[in-house]
């Protein structure tokens, strides 16, 4: 055989290697019957079994999220965070204030912070925040203003991070803040 016919053949071959090395896994892979998706033992192979429609729906763009129990969400950064819905926040926070509203009248609130006072609203406004908080409510929004902050939320509602920093649903990837 010529030097050009071996060369001619070659990407047959290579084809040809591939297909015989995929074609097993692609065969050995079983069907669940409730959501018609391949199940495979390989981890690799459970990758590409996911849909689009099987990404979690909790994290709706950078720096907003969609929080409900019991999942658990961790943010740490530098920026303004919003948290409104059934929540439970305990953290850390270093910076200019918070604004706490509590529209269902239950909430409990312990905020290290210099000066408390609440306006004609019924919101209550700490400035001088410098150091742990403990915010829950059945219905409350929570306004971090110009903060360095590491917080853990539970509960139902959503947030809102605007600044530089990251963000994680139940200990899983971290997602970035949205920038200012």
């Amino acid at each position: 055989m010529k030097r050009w016919q071996k060369l001619a053949a070659l990407p047959v071959l290579v084809a040809a290697v591939a297909f015989g090395v995929m074609a097993p896994a692609a065969a050995s892979a079983e069907t669940d019957r409730v959501t018609d998706r391949a199940v495979t033992d390989r981890a690799t192979d459970r990758v590409t079994d996911l849909r689009p429609t099987d990404v979690r729906p909790d994290v709706l763009e950078e720096g907003r999220v969609e929080l409900r129990e019991p999942h658990t969400l961790e943010a740490r950064g530098r920026g303004n965070v919003a948290l409104a819905g059934r929540l439970k926040v305990t953290g850390i926070a270093y910076g200019h204030s918070v604004t706490i509203t509590d529209l269902a009248g239950d909430a409990e609130i312990r905020v290290s912070a210099r000066a408390h006072r609440t306006d004609d609203a019924g919101n209550h406004i700490y400035r001088g925040l410098n150091g742990e908080f403990s915010i829950s409510g059945s219905e409350v929004i929570v306004k971090f203003h110009r903060v360095g902050i590491h917080f853990e939320a539970t509960g139902n509602g959503r947030a809102e991070l605007d600044g530089q920093g990251w963000f994680k649903l139940d200990g899983g990837r971290p997602h970035r803040w949205r920038a200012f």
